[in-house]
């Protein structure tokens, strides 16, 4: 956003831990911990707060809990990104670089996905940026080398293009949108 590579405004960061505060005081946006000491959310409290900050999307970095199924529908369409730390969906749930790593893939990576449902379902990817290791690369090195360089430029380019609507969710599936074809029909 401040290199203007996403032409978006932040509304609001709200985090199960406090460790994202630091972040959001950083770049003067409002901040809310919602989360109780083991980082369980208020669920009620989250909805609350999107409907008070009127947001448009909603996105997940590392909040690493399951939303409910309410919510997922309640802000269905597309609004709800998650920016998943592995490769789906070959590799969904909570530890995709240990379970690469134990599968001896030698290709990592990030997906930006919408969320649905479903856990980290496949068929709404956004956009995937991969890197590849050397054999015996350890495991600390993969997930530095993911966290710091790729993850979040897989969640910028993913962002970019849902809100440049160059991609949509059409029946729980992300579909390409050809500008060439809408500008015609507004013609």
């Amino acid at each position: 956003i401040r290199d203007k590579r996403l032409r978006a405004t932040v509304a609001v960061m709200i985090g199960n831990r406090e460790t994202c505060r630091g972040i959001a005081e950083q770049f003067g946006v409002d901040w809310h911990h919602i989360g109780d000491a083991h980082g369980t959310p208020d669920n009620d409290r989250l909805v609350e707060l999107f409907d008070q900050y009127d947001v448009d999307y909603i996105v997940l970095a590392r909040y690493m809990r399951i939303l409910p199924p309410g919510i997922c529908w309640r802000f269905a369409g597309g609004r709800i990104i998650n920016l998943h730390h592995g490769l789906l969906p070959a590799f969904p749930g909570a530890r995709p670089y240990e379970d690469a790593y134990e599968h001896h893939m030698l290709t990592y990576g990030a997906t930006v996905h919408f969320i649905v449902p479903e856990l980290d379902a496949g068929d709404q990817i956004i956009h995937q940026s991969t890197f590849t290791v050397f054999p015996g690369t350890p495991l600390e090195e993969i997930k530095r080398m993911g966290q710091t360089d790729h993850e979040p430029a897989c969640l910028v380019e993913g962002l970019r293009r849902v809100v440049e609507r160059t991609v949509e969710l059409h029946f729980h599936r992300v579909v390409r949108v050809d500008r060439s074809r809408r500008r015609e029909a507004n013609t």
